[in-house]
């Protein structure tokens, strides 16, 4: 049995607290340097290049995450063991703004990269105490997402508006506990599919070409990159607006 323990009542050591406030640092300029590494060379690539550049953002919802129970278990003579009390921990539903670039390849294939950030709970149900009533605890989390990949436009299937897709690729996802008592990184992949719906013609460029982009996507978090080990799937819903530069 493996038991988690998260104690953020009290602040750290001053030496571990400057750690956390530096690795704070660290994420703040990862997400800047990324988002200039995002948005840059696409601005730049638009000004000298016919591909189709787009940029936008999104708003994705996290469906959470629950973690396997754990019960606390006590060993009394005899090797007799009885449960004490059970606890149940999950990461809570949560919606991201992010912002997106995408670069078309081929009229089939765009490479596409996003940073995003979103705020949502870490939350533990104690459950079954039989000396007291079931407690609930919570505490924010704060997380940040990079993610880069391909997405492929399906033109069979292709309607007289709409265009179906699917997408897959890497990212960095970075966890960050209520006061920086704990943080937690590591690498991601995801897979998924959705529908683009121009909304003005796409041959023209800047604001009056733009369309809508729905996506149903499964995220896949390796045992590092979550808080009991073990390896979860992350469904999520995107949504968003892009026009073309």
């Amino acid at each position: 049995m493996r038991c988690h323990y998260v104690v953020s009542a009290f602040p750290p050591p001053p030496k571990a607290a400057a750690r956390l406030a530096e690795g704070g640092r660290r994420t703040s300029r990862t997400i800047a340097m990324a988002l200039s590494l995002l948005v840059m060379p696409a601005i730049v690539f638009a000004q000298t290049s016919e591909r189709r550049i787009e940029l936008g953002g999104d708003l994705r919802w996290l469906a959470g995450i629950h973690f396997e129970d754990v019960n606390a278990n006590e060993t009394a003579f005899g090797g007799v063991t009885r449960t004490v009390f059970r606890s149940a921990t999950s990461f809570d539903q949560a919606a991201c703004p992010e912002v997106k670039a995408i670069v078309g390849l081929t009229r089939a294939l765009d490479i596409e990269g996003a940073v995003a950030y979103g705020r949502t709970h870490l939350t533990t149900r104690i459950t079954l105490d039989p000396e007291a009533s079931n407690v609930t605890i919570a505490e924010p989390v704060s997380a940040y997402v990079l993610e880069a990949g391909v997405a492929a436009h399906l033109a069979r299937w292709r309607g007289r508006r709409s265009a179906p897709f699917v997408s897959a690729g890497a990212g960095y996802l970075r966890q960050i506990h209520d006061g920086q008592t704990h943080i937690e990184d590591g690498p991601s992949w995801y897979a998924g599919g959705g529908v683009r719906v121009p909304l003005s013609d796409e041959t023209a460029r800047g604001l009056k070409s733009a369309a809508l982009r729905f996506e149903l996507r499964a995220t896949i978090l390796p045992g590092g990159s979550t808080l009991d080990g073990n390896r979860h799937i992350l469904p999520s819903v995107i949504g968003g607006v892009f026009f073309h530069l």
